[in-house]
């Protein structure tokens, strides 16, 4: 997990909280993308005798990322790479099983891209990852079993001993592609460099479109704009779509 961020408050709790972030928009790489070579209330009901699809191409999975075009007026792009970022880990074993499922790790292609509303936030990461059907389905499984029965840990940066304690809430959201999930997290940051605490809000969704997943991860301190997740994802489905259409 390898995303980070220049907060208006203890930079350290933001890279813990955009480590998360990053992860979740679905697929934990950069806007590179990879290609391994390898083979709940907010949901919406996967479709009927689907066929079985292959994954996209490396540079299919980047057209499908959202653009500075599809945002409102005033966000731009941005880095959320970060060197100081540490992994997530939770002591709780169910809580851990989740945040290794947003890894990404068994997509066949990956890319993600990230944006700013400003340099103190909102911040959104969007992520596409590419799968095959059969093992897309089983992401989605997976993120809603795991979502609904992992309802809080604390992660921690191990250099500075910083922490963010989240709750973990099921999110009201519209139906996205083929199926979708949505959670906000809710987390309390403490520590490092300063001792204020700082409260941070994560709004968390993916679709899938046939064999691909579609990610946003919405971060803000001051309390995250659903509308603008809602809007942002909408999009990101239109794109998926098209260019699995194309395809």
């Amino acid at each position: 997990m390898r995303h980070g961020f220049r907060s208006p408050a203890p930079r350290s709790s933001g890279v813990v909280a955009l480590a998360l972030l990053g992860a979740l928009a679905a697929g934990c790489g950069d806007d590179t993308g990879s290609d391994p070579g390898s083979d709940s209330p907010s949901a919406s009901a996967p479709r009927s005798a689907e066929p079985d699809s292959g994954p996209l191409g490396k540079t299919e999975v980047r057209k499908a990322l959202l653009t500075v075009g599809d945002f409102p007026a005033g966000w731009s792009r941005t880095d959320l790479d970060d060197d100081g970022t540490s992994d997530l880990d939770a002591e709780d074993e169910t809580c851990d099983r989740f945040l290794d499922t947003l890894d990404g790790d068994d997509a066949r292609t990956d890319a993600s891209r990230d944006f700013e509303k400003s340099h103190t936030g909102p911040f959104v990461s969007s992520g596409v990852a590419s799968y095959g059907t059969g093992r897309a389905k089983k992401v989605m499984r997976d993120f809603a079993r795991l979502g609904s029965e992992c309802r809080a840990f604390t992660s921690k940066d191990e250099d500075d001993g910083s922490e963010v304690a989240f709750t973990v809430k099921p999110l009201s959201m519209p139906d996205f592609g083929d199926e979708s999930e949505a959670l906000r997290l809710t987390g309390k940051a403490r520590g490092g460099a300063s001792a204020k605490e700082m409260t941070l809000t994560v709004d968390l969704v993916l679709a899938r479109v046939g064999p691909s997943t579609t990610g946003v991860a919405n971060m803000s301190v001051l309390g995250s704009d659903s509308q603008v997740t809602a809007e942002v994802m909408e999009r990101a489905v239109s794109r998926l779509r098209r260019v699995q259409d194309d395809g």
